[in-house]
């Protein structure tokens, strides 16, 4: 079974020793501070951060050193066979599509992935690839469920997990009472959300849907067991 790194940045919310107690490697945010640089979690705490921003000081984050990400995935390599890295989401900084770019000098050793998510949702992810590198899972296909109640509608349910939005044409529509069957399709698969009667989705609509990422169980296809849930 291969050995994969799993990497992250700071603004997955992870700290330096969280990381060491789930064996995930985590780059400390740069902080620059009146021009002069701390590291996040390493020399400046949230307490430090925030009573430097009280009295005034000048403060200014940067992506990761290019340097540093660099020589850290050397390093890994000399340990492991693959690195897995999952940085800030592209849409929020450049330090996802630089290192997408830094990998295909890699050869497919180093995997970026840019997930569109931040803080609790991004923590979530790097711990569920750490379940699927420990599960051996590299290569292997899995298998993604998630439950009807788990698929919703309606704004705050949308606004809250934008980054899990769906957008399709409902293709079958089933009335129960104060629930509704909304069938749909994803990415080439059927799909069923279970949602509030009061949706004005109706058949052949063009609907917006939203999926709970803390809800989404992952199995190994070929063994049927649980990796994820």
């Amino acid at each position: 079974m291969k050995k994969i790194a799993i990497v992250t940045d700071s603004n997955s919310g992870i700290t330096q020793e969280e990381a060491k107690q789930a064996g995930i490697y985590v780059f400390p945010t740069p902080v620059y501070i009146n021009d002069e640089v701390f590291y996040e979690g390493v020399d400046l705490t949230t307490d430090q951060f925030f009573a430097r921003q009280a009295e005034g000081a000048e403060i200014k984050t940067s992506m990761p050193v290019v340097g540093d990400v660099i020589d850290k995935w050397e390093g890994l390599l000399e340990e492991y066979d693959e690195v897995v890295y999952i940085p800030l989401s592209s849409g929020l900084s450049s330090s996802c599509e630089t290192a997408i770019m830094l990998a295909e000098d890699y050869d497919g050793k180093v995997q970026v992935v840019n997930n569109q998510r931040i803080s609790v949702t991004m923590k979530l992810s790097v711990y569920d690839a750490k379940k699927l590198a420990d599960a051996g899972c590299n290569g292997k296909t899995v298998v993604m469920g998630v439950r009807p109640e788990d698929i919703d509608d309606s704004q705050i349910t949308i606004e809250t997990f934008k980054d899990s939005i769906i957008e399709t044409d409902v293709t079958g529509y089933e009335l129960l009472g104060s629930e509704v069957l909304l069938y749909f399709e994803a990415a080439g698969v059927q799909m069923t959300a279970k949602v509030d009667s009061r949706t004005p989705a109706r058949l052949g609509d063009h609907i917006k849907l939203a999926i709970d990422p803390e809800k989404v169980h992952v199995f190994d296809k070929e063994t049927e067991k649980t990796i994820t849930n």
